[in-house]
């Protein structure tokens, strides 16, 4: 038998605070607009619940996903930021919105040049990016599918 004390507390949980969660509008940064609608646009895939800020990270953190109930964020760190160049903006803003909105794990997997397999490797890679965009937009579209 259901015991209604236990399960009280979860009832008023989701009624009290949970319709006003989903109707929490999504906040991404006007510098970052830009390549979340690039993302849009080339991969096919609508970003909504995604939070996509500024964020003053760890020195060997650029970009992170948080994935969350109702809502994910990703946060990039301002310091490195300013001080890459735009391909690789965009290569951090596409990996992070691989883990964000396609749900997509990190690949370490290397070609016999050195250059990453994936779009969803950990490290950037800018050279090999701008080198090869075409192939990892193609996997973020096939991941999109």
């Amino acid at each position: 038998m259901l015991n209604i004390k236990k399960l009280l507390p979860l009832i008023f949980l989701f009624l009290g605070c949970g319709p006003d969660m989903y109707n929490q509008e999504t906040v991404i940064d006007s510098n970052l607009q830009k390549y979340v609608t690039k993302f849009e646009e080339e991969i096919g895939v609508k970003v909504s619940r995604v939070d996509v800020v500024f964020a003053d990270l760890d020195n060997k953190t650029a970009g992170l996903c948080m994935h969350g109930v109702i809502k994910s964020k990703i946060m990039i760190d301002i310091k490195y930021w300013n001080e890459i160049r735009e391909a690789q903006r965009e290569e951090i803003l596409y990996h992070e919105l691989g883990h964000c909105v396609l749900h997509l794990r990190h690949n370490t997997d290397t070609f016999a040049n050195g250059c990453a397999k994936s779009i969803m490797f950990p490290y950037a890679f800018e050279f090999c990016y701008i080198a090869n965009r075409d192939y990892y937009v193609n996997e973020l579209k096939n991941a999109g599918l």
